[in-house]
C-alpha cells in the first residue's frame, strides 16, 4: 500500500504523486496538524504556524539573497508551499535524518542513503504540489531565499518556544539572527484559518479559480 487517507478521506498516492490529487483545503488543514521539533516546542509548533513565521522573513530573506521586490509574492508563494510535503510524510527533524544517514553507512556502506531517499520523496511531491498551485518550483536566489527564509524561522521559533540549549546548533545556524519580534502564537485551528487567507492571496491557481472557503 502506498497512498495515504487524506484529511478528507481521499487516497493520496505516496510513490507517483499526481496532481490532481492535490486540495488545497486538505493541506492547510493537514499542514496544521503536522508539529515540528519533534514535540519539544511548548506550545507545540505547526507546520503551518511554522510557515506563516516564514512568510514573515520573506522581505529580510529577499533583501539577504539578493531577489528584487518584484518578485516578493512569487518568493512568498514559494515559502508557503516549501513544506507542504510534510502533510505527505510528516516532519522529520533535521538531527533524526543525519543519524539515519550514519545508521545506513555503519549498516550497509551507504551514509547518505536516508537523505537521498527523503529528498527524492520530497521532491516528487514538491513538483506536483507546486504545479497544482500554479507555483514554479524555486531555483537560483528565489531558492536561497526560501532556504533563508526557512532558517530564520527556525532560529525565531528556537528563541520563542524552546528551552535553552545545552549545546551550540553549529555556527551557521547560529550566525543566523531571528526575527526582532515574536509572532503571535497560533493553535492549529488559527493557523489554518491564516494559511487559508495566504494561500488565496499568493498562489495563482487559487486566484483564478474557487478560493478555499472559511470554515
Amino acid at each position: 500500500m502506498t497512498w495515504k487517507q487524506s484529511f478528507s478521506g481521499n487516497a493520496i498516492e505516496l510513490h507517483q504523486p499526481r496532481v490532481e490529487q492535490v486540495h488545497f483545503s486538505e493541506l492547510v488543514e493537514e499542514m496544521a496538524g503536522v508539529y515540528r521539533w519533534a514535540g519539544s516546542a511548548m506550545p507545540h509548533i505547526s507546520v503551518a504556524f511554522h510557515t506563516i513565521i516564514a512568510v514573515e522573513c520573506a522581505p529580510r530573506a529577499a533583501q539577504e539573497c539578493g531577489v528584487p521586490d518584484s518578485d516578493l509574492p512569487l518568493l512568498i508563494a514559494q515559502i508557503l508551499l516549501h513544506d507542504a510535503h510534510e502533510t505527505r510524510l510528516g516532519e522529520i527533524p533535521s538531527p533524526a535524518l543525519w543519524a539515519l544517514d550514519a545508521i545506513a553507512g555503519e549498516l550497509h556502506d551507504l551514509p547518505d542513503m536516508a537523505s537521498r531517499l527523503i529528498g527524492e520523496f520530497k521532491r516528487r511531491h514538491d513538483i506536483v504540489i507546486y504545479q497544482a498551485a500554479g507555483v514554479p518550483l524555486p531555483i537560483g536566489a528565489l531558492a536561497r531565499a526560501v532556504k533563508r527564509a526557512d532558517a530564520i524561522a527556525l532560529m525565531t521559533e528556537r528563541r520563542d518556544y524552546l528551552g535553552k540549549s545545552k549545546k551550540p546548533w553549529g555556527a551557521e545556524l547560529e550566525a543566523i539572527q531571528p526575527l526582532k519580534r515574536k509572532l503571535k502564537y497560533l493553535g492549529p485551528a488559527d493557523a489554518a484559518i491564516k494559511l487559508k487567507q495566504l494561500f488565496n492571496t499568493y498562489l495563482p491557481a487559487l486566484n483564478r479559480q474557487q478560493p478555499i472557503a472559511a470554515a
